[in-house]
């Protein structure tokens, strides 16, 4: 078959999915601002810290290059390509395998969530999904040749490093990695008691990880400020301090002066904000994982799927309490809503017959869920035409003589 056959042979929602998607990453990317690159540079040299494996990684593989700004910047953008590689392959594979997914793809990639995913260019979040993503990818391709030993061994990996990148992510993709353990075991009828030891055993180690790093992570404040003034004087852009505040903050201090914020009427206000730009995209992948799992003859295996998706949909909400990046938690939780969506639809893919939506009414959600586009992500204006921000930053470059990357000045 050449490749013009190949090419009529792609289904036209396939194209309408990359294009969505891609229009959305055009709406939201920018360059990283001084928080993101900050986070390269601080590494466990200092000793062990919370938030330290990002900059580990980095400062070991760039060496001295890692304190240069163009260095860093080019790194974020490998880490950030891959991310997206492999969240657009994982869909394609699943669509080539349930025809009716390519719905839900299409509304999650005109959403803004997307668009807030590519805001995130650099970002912890960014750098803790892909390596969610990357796991999906060997379980779903290789999971054939994993036992249950591997799979817990795999998990646990997986968790203790996306808990080194930010304590945060325990909640924020630690119920993902439960959910793929869980429909693991069930794919290859493992008894009920070893699938429950199994998810125990490693809620337990994520629990522990997470208090353990926490504890042993959160350093004094006269030693952060050793570390900052320490770092200042290698790299060649200006770093940010509040990523130094995070390293001496508890959970307590966090949690406090979270709460404090839900005092201000204009908190709730941010709220309905960012119910009204999550709420119509999440909604539609709730809806559709609620008739994927209600499929599913087994009554016991039906009941712990369905939890097990709705506490992944769900979890990200929780950092509400004790972080203040209300809009990016909640972001996150339509993130995970459509990984665990993913995950259960591969599961059931082979049982029933897939529910179907008229194009007609695949247009109107499209439209729902991209009409709240123009928000602002981590102070960044998001247009609904794509190409705005864009376009400023390559016409400073080519006309006015900017330098790129640009340096980042907030």
């Amino acid at each position: 078959m050449n490749l013009r056959d190949r090419i009529n042979r792609i289904d036209e929602k396939v194209i309408l999915f990359v294009i969505m998607f891609g229009l959305s990453l055009i709406k939201g990317w920018h360059s990283p601002h001084r928080w993101t690159y900050t986070n390269y540079v601080v590494n466990y040299g200092y000793g062990f810290m919370r938030r330290g494996l990002l900059g580990t990684i980095s400062t070991t593989i760039l060496g001295t290059h890692a304190y240069e700004y163009e260095y860093i910047f080019y790194f974020m953008l490998i880490l950030f390509a891959l991310m997206v590689i492999l969240l657009i392959v994982l869909t394609l594979q699943l669509i080539s395998k349930d025809k009716s997914f390519i719905t839900p793809a299409i509304i999650f990639a005109a959403s803004p969530i997307v668009v807030f995913l590519s805001s995130e260019f650099g970002f912890l979040d960014e750098v803790g999904l892909l390596l969610i993503l990357a796991y999906i990818f060997v379980v779903w391709n290789f999971g054939k040749r994993l036992t249950g030993l591997s799979i817990v061994v795999l998990t646990s990996f997986i968790s203790i490093a996306t808990i080194l990148i930010h304590e945060g992510q325990v909640i924020m993709f630690g119920p993902v990695l439960m959910l793929t353990t869980l429909i693991f075991f069930i794919e290859r009828a493992t008894p009920i008691k070893k699938t429950f030891a199994a998810l125990t055993f490693l809620a337990m180690l994520m629990f522990v990880t997470s208090v353990a790093v926490v504890r042993f992570g959160t350093l004094e404040t006269s030693y952060v400020d050793e570390i900052e003034d320490s770092i200042r004087s290698k790299v060649n852009f200006s770093i940010a301090s509040p990523t130094f505040s995070a390293i001496h903050w508890d959970t307590e201090e966090a949690s406090t002066r979270t709460l404090e914020r839900w005092t201000s009427s204009s908190r709730y206000y941010l709220l309905l904000l960012s119910a009204l730009i999550n709420l119509p995209t999440q909604t539609i992948l709730l809806w559709w994982g609620k008739r994927r799992v209600g499929v599913i003859a087994d009554k016991t295996v039906r009941r712990m799927v369905f939890a097990m998706f709705i506490i992944t949909a769900i979890s990200p909400y929780a950092l509400n309490l004790v972080g203040i990046d209300m809009h990016r938690w909640n972001s996150l939780s339509v993130v995970t809503t459509f990984l665990g969506l993913m995950l259960v639809c591969r599961f059931v893919k082979d049982r029933v017959d897939t529910p179907t939506i008229s194009f007609a009414a695949l247009i109107l959600f499209v439209f729902i869920s991209a009409m709240s586009t123009n928000f602002l992500y981590n102070a960044q204006p998001v247009h609904l035409y794509p190409f705005v921000n864009l376009f400023d930053k390559l016409t400073a470059f080519f006309l006015e003589g900017a330098r790129f990357p640009v340096l980042p000045q907030f």
